[in-house]
């Protein structure tokens, strides 16, 4: 009887031990490829353990951590690409990316694909990773100066709008906050001042003239200056003065822009 059991022991390992050595691999085992047949939905990982496997609804390849942290393979290889986005990656998740050859942006998924170009006109503008801004672009404060009613044949030093101009005070109307660019010179006029007569208009720095400066003449009621421009610094008292020839020209009011 025991010879009996000893030889179906001997002829079962005969037959069983080949089976158990190939389904169960040892440490270290090598191979030149690995078959992976996709599923329908994610299975669930062994605890502490990490393990692969691979969609049907994409044909992509992922991989849990021993940690339960997911990777899609071919997503940290490459940026999928195409004409359009929205309409060839199937399965979007949240946190895809994809660069879409027909607009020339890089799109990420979140809820829905959008863009992930950098918006902007002017007075921004890149080079390279450099945005910018143009000189002028920031205002950091706009000056306004009036001389209500006429004018007369007169030196004037504008006020507050709606005030009358004095000829023998120079009043300042802003005290500059910041270092930066005096520019943009724009009057008007209510009355023009006729004939031959004009309005000379100046911003003054520290109670000097600078280049800034534009003249009403003749039948014009308003005049600007947009091209000459004079740097100020923090602290400069800024003011306008300007040189009537006219007893009809009336209701002065101009202003400037001091910019970066």
């Amino acid at each position: 009887m025991i010879k009996a059991i000893s030889s179906l022991w001997f002829a079962w390992c005969l037959i069983a031990w080949p089976v158990l050595a190939l389904s169960a691999p040892g440490a270290g085992t090598k191979t030149d490829k690995l078959v992976i047949s996709p599923q329908s939905a994610a299975p669930s990982c062994p605890s502490s353990q990490t393990c692969m496997y691979a969609l049907s609804t994409d044909g992509l390849v992922y991989d849990v951590d021993a940690y339960g942290n997911t990777l899609k393979l071919h997503a940290a290889k490459s940026i999928r690409s195409a004409v359009n986005c929205a309409a060839a990656v199937p399965g979007p998740a949240n946190g895809d990316i994809c660069y879409e050859t027909g607009s020339g942006y890089y799109q990420l998924y979140s809820g829905g694909w959008v863009n992930l170009a950098l918006v902007y006109s002017s007075p921004l503008s890149l080079s390279g990773r450099t945005l910018s801004i143009a000189a002028g672009g920031i205002v950091y404060a706009t000056v306004s100066g009036g001389g209500a009613g006429l004018l007369g044949i007169a030196t004037l030093y504008l006020r507050s709008p709606g005030q009358a101009a004095t000829g023998t005070t120079e009043t300042d109307l802003l005290v500059a906050p910041r270092a930066g660019t005096v520019r943009n010179l724009r009057c008007h006029l209510k009355i023009a001042p006729g004939g031959a007569d004009t309005v000379i208009n100046a911003v003054r720095v520290n109670g000097a003239a600078i280049v800034t400066t534009c003249t009403i003449s003749a039948a014009s009621t308003s005049c600007s200056d947009t091209s000459n421009t004079s740097a100020v610094a923090a602290g400069d008292r800024l003011s306008i003065k300007s040189v009537s020839s006219a007893n009809t020209a009336s209701d002065l009011a101009c202003s400037f822009e001091v910019t970066n």
